[in-house]
């Protein structure tokens, strides 16, 4: 018989789940953050975004800097009449190259927020937490994410390019072709930086891996885990 635990018999974790507790949900769609219908000008962005801005700066009561960095970042895409082409079209964001380990780094920084967050509003004890887990399940969730969006843009790309096969004019310059070359051009350089954002993802989660996390639940309590993690998760 193994010896007892001096804060008492622990419950073997495949026999009692952890509590999942749903994370925040956070607005996605670019419109949704701007706070703006699909159809809006381009003139009425501008002061959507300086609403949006104002109400979510994380100087003022309820903001935060991932929610100000939204913001901005939905403003940065929508101005831009080819990257809101690209994402009305296929979904995907067309990104600034910036530094992998930079980007994985700030990725983890929001989930944690986002954690602490859920905590802090379900008055939940930090030492029941199985924070890699949630963490290792979040990202996973963005990768998963991320390949549909990528698997739709390829199809895009097929389109475009079988559109250019078949398209011929007798006379003069072939528009239709060149309209979509254009066009493919766009998809390509999307699902190539989405292959860099999934690399990215995968930056964190080597960085989550190499980290431990001591859970420490109550006698007959398995302890917290959130939303995206799957059962397997917590053995």
């Amino acid at each position: 018989m193994s010896k007892a635990s001096p804060r008492g018999p622990r419950l073997h974790r495949q026999t009692l789940p952890a509590v999942i507790v749903p994370l925040p949900r956070t607005p996605t769609d670019l419109y949704e953050i701007l706070g703006v219908a699909r159809t809006v000008t381009t003139a009425a962005l501008h002061p959507a975004f300086r609403k949006a801005a104002a109400r979510t700066h994380p100087d003022v009561a309820g903001g935060s800097r991932q929610a100000y960095e939204a913001v901005r970042r939905a403003y940065e895409v929508l101005k831009d009449p080819k990257r809101r082409k690209l994402y009305d079209d296929t979904g995907i964001v067309r990104e600034s190259k910036r530094d992998k380990t930079a980007g994985a780094i700030e990725v983890i920084s929001e989930i944690l927020n986002k954690i602490v967050a859920t905590m802090a509003m379900q008055n939940i004890d930090v030492e029941t937490v199985y924070l890699i887990e949630t963490l290792k399940g979040e990202v996973a969730t963005m990768r998963k994410t991320l390949a549909g969006e990528i698997k739709k843009a390829e199809a895009h790309a097929k389109r475009f390019k079988k559109i250019i096969e078949r398209t011929s004019r007798k006379q003069g310059k072939n528009i239709i072709v060149e309209i979509c070359a254009g066009k493919l051009h766009d998809v390509q350089k999307a699902i190539e930086d989405g292959h860099e954002t999934d690399e990215m993802f995968e930056m964190a989660e080597t960085i989550i891996a190499a980290h431990e996390f001591k859970v420490d639940a109550p006698q007959g309590f398995a302890g917290f885990t959130f939303t995206n993690v799957s059962a397997g998760s917590t053995r």
